[in-house]
């Protein structure tokens, strides 16, 4: 299967401020500042996001930024934040300690970096890496929640959906010319979809899931 991004329309919607409040403390702030300064955009993800959503109180806040893993390194030794683990640096992921607290910030998971750092592709791409819909939501600064598979719906909803395969079957349907659809998979468990995606005959698999909003 190659890698060829499929697009699909990403889901914006934005968090109510007590939401919201609740996960910038004053260190995310400091990071949020940090990243501003240097030109740099910086997003909330992962696990804090889902449980912000489920209203539980996010036990670690992680992050993924359009900085590499040289210029997260260089910014925080010139603002003197003392950096530990080292060896996430392979994976591009600096960890900062900061009053007791530690942050991971991972550089976005793109192949190729574009000169234009806020195109907002490069966000996608990585949001498709991801293992889970539910894992692959960013929060930004402005309460903004960037959906790019339907995670929102899918963590009310209880489902469990892996990105990967997702995208695996958009791409499949679109080489063998079958009709694309903008919405996910509306009913399956992880095993069921990775099988769907292995299938010979990709249009037996419109039969057996139903999809949301054709475009």
């Amino acid at each position: 299967m190659m890698s060829t991004l499929v697009h699909m329309a990403v889901i914006v919607r934005k968090l109510d401020n007590a939401q919201f409040e609740r996960i910038i403390i004053k260190e995310v702030v400091q990071l949020r500042e940090i990243f501003r300064k240097y030109k740099h955009e910086l997003r909330i993800v992962g696990g804090a996001v889902r449980d912000l959503l489920r209203d539980v109180e996010p036990r670690d806040i992680d992050f993924a930024t359009t900085a590499n893993i040289y210029e997260m390194k260089n910014m925080f030794y010139k603002e003197s934040i003392y950096m530990i683990n080292l060896k996430g640096e392979k994976h591009g992921t600096v960890t900062v300690h900061m009053n007791n607290k530690n942050f991971e910030i991972t550089t976005l998971r793109i192949k190729k970096r574009l000169e234009d750092a806020t195109d907002p592709s490069m966000w996608q791409a990585d949001a498709s890496k991801r293992d889970l819909t539910v894992n692959a939501m960013f929060l930004d600064f402005n309460g903004s929640l960037y959906d790019y598979f339907n995670g929102y719906n899918h963590l009310l909803e209880k489902r469990v959906l892996c990105c990967r395969f997702v995208c695996e079957l958009m791409l499949e349907m679109i080489e063998c010319d079958i009709p694309q659809y903008c919405g996910l998979i509306e009913k399956a468990n992880v095993d069921e979809f990775k099988r769907a995606c292995s299938a010979e005959k990709p249009n037996q698999i419109l039969i057996r899931y139903r999809w949301w909003s054709p475009c």
